[in-house]
């Protein structure tokens, strides 16, 4: 994670790797499960709220290439209010 300043704000950018886990079981076949990996990253903002509290959102990407023949790919958004001790 590498963050920059935004007046008041922190901006930052993150990259990094990901797993997913696929399992597959159907009434009289064989159980099947595969780990995939793949490059993830994202974007974010974080802001204080005082002395110990903050807020911020962020966006991330994962793209863990195909499997079966389909692209599998993560897009999240998330709202964070957190504090520091």
């Amino acid at each position: 994670r590498l963050g920059f300043g935004l007046g008041s704000m922190l901006g930052y950018a993150k990259l990094g790797y990901s797993n997913i886990k696929l399992s597959l079981a159907g009434a009289g076949a064989a159980d099947y499960s595969d780990t995939k990996g793949g490059i993830g990253g994202g974007i974010g903002i974080e802001a204080n709220m005082g002395k110990n509290a903050y807020w911020g959102f962020e966006a991330n990407y994962s793209d863990f290439g195909k499997f079966e023949g389909i692209n599998l790919q993560r897009r999240q958004v998330a709202a964070k209010v957190g504090i520091r001790l």
